[in-house]
């Protein structure tokens, strides 16, 4: 399999969604961009994907559309349909979607709706570290057994068991997460920096005038190094 870059050039398309005010709904880096001038952007929104509560009070409505997980995820998806199209000058024949492992059938459903909305030619939903374990298991030729593989991503966190016999690779057991990803590392470091920068200035930082995807960034740095800098903007003053 081969990734095929978005319209950007890019191997990923964040799950980022504006919408300006002429209705144009702007996906993925473009849409980030739009933080760094104050204007609304939606990013966490697949984690509620088939949860109504509280949605309508979370989500709103933007310039008369109605704004649900759902909705969003269906703009993600549709971007992506129509940048893989241009591409490759060819419609999609077949997919195959997933969703977290502690996904109920709810929603499951619902994130199976988002891809028919956005034109898929959706095909049965599979969950996700099962997916990664049965395509693992054919690309590395594994001997017989039973292997763990887990799908750590933004929002959750999910492991497949898989046992291999042969020819043959059966899913034992799927669990996971539904609120462990890489976001709630950002939430945990954006906590770290503020309890820090409280007790080195006496204030709290004003989340108000940080860049979009700072802390994220910082730990992404934090990844390959032991140690980063991280600027923050204030009111009096500079960072």
């Amino acid at each position: 399999p081969k990734i095929q870059v978005n319209a950007a050039g890019e191997n990923l398309t964040p799950s980022a969604v504006h919408i300006d005010d002429q209705k144009n709904v702007l996906v993925g880096t473009e849409a980030i961009k739009q933080a760094e001038f104050g204007f609304r952007i939606w990013t966490d929104y697949k984690r509620d994907i088939g949860n109504d509560v509280g949605n309508n009070e979370k989500y709103g409505t933007v310039q008369q559309i109605e704004i649900t997980p759902e909705v969003l995820s269906t703009f993600v998806l549709r971007k992506l349909k129509h940048d893989f199209e241009t591409a490759r000058s060819s419609d999609i024949s077949n997919t195959a979607i997933t969703y977290p492992a502690n996904f109920g059938d709810e929603r499951r459903e619902a994130t199976l709706s988002s891809g028919k909305l956005a034109d898929w030619p959706v095909g049965p939903g599979i969950n996700e570290p099962s997916a990664a374990a049965l395509y693992f298991a054919l690309k590395e030729n594994l001997i017989p057994g039973k292997y763990a593989v887990y799908d750590f991503g933004g929002g959750t966190w999910d492991i497949s068991i898989i046992e291999v016999e042969g020819t043959k690779t059966s899913v034992v057991d799927t669990s996971g997460i539904v609120r462990c990803g890489g976001k709630d590392f950002d939430l945990k470091l954006k906590d770290l920096v503020n309890e820090k920068f409280v007790s080195e200035t006496g204030v709290a930082i004003d989340e108000s005038l940080q860049p979009p995807g700072i802390y994220e960034g910082t730990k992404k740095s934090l990844s390959i190094r032991d140690e980063t800098n991280i600027a923050i903007r204030q009111q009096n003053g500079p960072p």
